[in-house]
């Protein structure tokens, strides 16, 4: 998949603003991720999570995060210009995210629990956020930009990860 389109809607946006939320995803991937873990299993939509450890329930999620992250510090950087380096950090997002999608395939999630899974993560995402907008002022046009290429590049993630799900379940690799 390619990267967001450079600015949704043709808003202006501040490049520090971008770089300086894409940090603080990136320091918090940790409690995203240990959020995620905590309210999967919590949520009766996806009892699966509850029968696995932690590690399997975490595995590649972390590290999602801190490249999304780092696409966003990216888009900051360059102006929201592409950039082969932009294309690499998705290339890899969609590397990950098909293993990750075999590997719940494998966990014998369904295609609701691996959309509910994806649903919690932006939410925990966004709570990242909008945590570091209320400690250092951002313009509230700056929170929802930034939170418009993070939701961007986690749907690009949880399309691949679906598609490497339906790959495994296909080849009977589950």
């Amino acid at each position: 998949g390619a990267p967001p389109e450079p600015a949704p809607d043709g808003e202006a946006y501040s490049a520090a603003a971008m770089v300086a939320i894409a940090r603080s995803v990136a320091r918090e991937a940790d409690q995203i991720v240990h959020g995620l873990a905590w309210r999967l299993r919590e949520d009766p939509v996806t009892p699966q999570a509850r029968a696995v450890s932690t590690l399997e329930l975490t595995d590649h999620i972390e590290t999602l995060v801190t490249d999304v992250a780092k696409s966003l510090s990216l888009v900051g950087e360059m102006g929201g210009e592409p950039s082969q380096t932009l294309r690499d950090g998705t290339e890899v997002q969609r590397f990950l995210s098909e293993l990750h999608g075999a590997q719940r395939a494998r966990l014998g999630w369904t295609e609701t629990t691996h959309a509910r899974e994806f649903e919690i993560l932006r939410d925990e995402v966004e709570t990242a956020v909008r945590r570091e907008a209320a400690a250092v002022p951002h313009g509230r046009a700056d929170v929802d930009m930034a939170l418009a290429f993070l939701g961007g590049f986690i749907d690009h993630a949880e399309h691949a990860s679906l598609r490497g799900m339906r790959v495994a379940v296909a080849a009977g690799r589950t």
